[in-house]
């Protein structure tokens, strides 16, 4: 894992203006404040069309993600001013043997990063796994065969001066290169490439929607009239109760169950709760300060807790 002020230094890197980005004066991604260290940024409008729930690319980085020093080393060493980042990527890949077996934009993918990124995975060409998806980035005892070097250094000289900089280094059979979208218009604006693998049962992040947990109905505080269960009317509170396991167990508003869950739910019928006064109630917090959704469904009270797949956000 990275520092929360180290995958910080990643997502708010300033990767430049353009007149025709859309960014304007300070729309751009790098431009924005810092978002505090929770996994989810509470939208104060969820659930709308606009602006929900999103995960917290910047948490979820310093939650996941495996720096690779020897990696990035080697790339500085063989950067050139003259070419794009991708390009001395692909330079490195060839010196090392490795060759790039897939690569995507999270942005082609139904998601709720608050930021997207790009990211390449890559495979040593004399050790391929098969399935990258599953496969182990961990291990860090590839020997890179020197034909490599030779074949794609500009000279004998540079081919063994980087050859004695990689025996000074941990190499691993495959590696991931991500890069964050800290501009304005996705086409472009993306941050210097960053060398690593994600921690977890899978390559890469593959579930990247707020996922939504009904929560225990008598949570909601009795000052929240409007749709607090009458808890002398135990008919009113069961089905509250019946209803959030019904869901629950169905796991409804996983992403195993819809590939949007906060849609979904919506499109169920959820609503925010309104006060007597018509207003949303929105977001409330907890005897220990967690944060849920009030919302109604079928006339019941209900609360729900956003979190996203491995990192709930309550309890945590």
């Amino acid at each position: 894992m990275i520092s929360y002020n180290t995958a910080l230094e990643i997502t708010r890197e300033n990767t430049g203006k353009h007149f025709l980005d859309s960014g304007g004066a300070s729309g751009r991604h790098w431009q924005q404040p810092a978002p505090d260290e929770s996994p989810i940024t509470l939208d104060e409008k969820p659930w709308d069309i606009d602006g929900s729930c999103q995960i917290n690319l910047t948490k979820l980085l310093a939650d996941l993600w495996e720096y690779h020093t020897g990696l990035h080393k080697v790339f500085d060493h063989i950067a050139d001013d003259n070419n794009s980042w991708m390009e001395d990527v692909y330079r490195l890949a060839d010196m090392l043997g490795y060759e790039e077996v897939a690569r995507d934009n999270t942005y082609n993918s139904e998601n709720d990063l608050d930021q997207n990124f790009v990211y390449s995975v890559f495979e040593a060409k004399d050790h391929h796994s098969g399935d990258w998806l599953w496969a182990d980035f961990e291990t860090t005892d590839y020997d890179p065969p020197l034909h490599y070097l030779f074949d794609h250094c500009d000279s004998t000289e540079e081919a063994e001066e980087l050859a004695d900089l990689v025996d000074g280094w941990a190499l691993p059979f495959r590696f991931i290169v991500i890069q964050t979208h800290n501009g304005a218009d996705v086409r472009g604006g993306y941050s210097s490439p960053q060398f690593g693998y994600f921690e977890g049962e899978y390559a890469i992040p593959i579930d990247l929607s707020v996922e939504w947990y009904i929560g225990d109905p008598s949570l909601i505080p009795q000052r929240i009239e409007a749709m607090a269960p009458d808890e002398d009317d135990e008919s009113d509170l069961e089905r509250a109760e019946d209803m959030a396991e019904s869901y629950n167990d169905r796991g409804e508003f996983s992403r195993g169950y819809s590939s949007n869950p906060s849609y979904h739910a919506e499109s169920e019928g959820f609503s925010l709760a309104e006060d007597e006064e018509g207003n949303n109630i929105g977001w409330v917090k907890d005897d220990n300060g967690i944060k849920y959704l009030a919302v109604c469904h079928d006339d019941c009270g209900l609360v729900v807790f956003p979190f996203y797949p491995g990192r709930p956000y309550m309890g945590e």
